[in-house]
Order: structure tokens, then sequence, then C-alpha cells
């Protein structure tokens, strides 16, 4: 299952700089199947945000996307491990050339 948490939707919206990347946008996400907060993640997602953020910088966002990924047994694809210590033995998605 290929599948994007509703924070990453709102997060790649914040980024986008004009109408043109809007519509790139959810032309990229219609690939995916969205997955929403219930409760379970939401406070699974705070405690991550509560536990994690002097340490290694998780901020709500990233702690709702690692318990969405916790809490349903789905696989975490990002290059930004550090803000997921609560996922053991993560790597990220895929090597920078230089």
């Amino acid at each position: 299952m290929q599948c994007i948490s509703v924070v990453t939707v709102a997060e790649l919206y914040a980024g986008a700089r004009d109408t043109r990347e809007c519509d790139i946008i959810k032309g990229l996400t219609e690939y995916f199947e969205v997955i929403t907060i219930n409760q379970e993640i939401a406070k699974e997602g705070g405690l991550y945000k509560q536990k994690y953020h002097k340490s290694h910088s998780v901020a709500l966002p990233d702690g709702l996307i690692g318990a969405t990924a916790i809490c349903l047994g789905l696989e975490l694809k990002t290059l930004n491990i550090k803000h997921y210590p609560m996922i053991k033995n993560l790597k990220a998605a895929y090597s920078k050339s230089s």
C-alpha cells in the first residue's frame, strides 16, 4: 500500500510557492491513499513531540507522521531521519549523490 499522511499533504501545500506547485502537489497526492489522524495517532504523536522535542527537534508534525507509521504498522520513507527517533533502525529513503 502506498500512502501518505494527511500531515505530509499539509506540509507540501505549506511549502508551495504558487498555484503551479499546488497543482503538482494535487497530482502527486492522487497517487497515494491519504491517511488521516485518529485519536490514537494524535495521542502518540503528541507524546513523541513531548519526549523528543528537546533532544531531536521533533515538532508536532513529525510526531504525528511517526505515530501514523507506528500505529498503522507502515514503513516510513524520509530523508530526515533525525526527526524520527521513535522509529528504531530507520534508514534514509535514498542517499543523495554529491
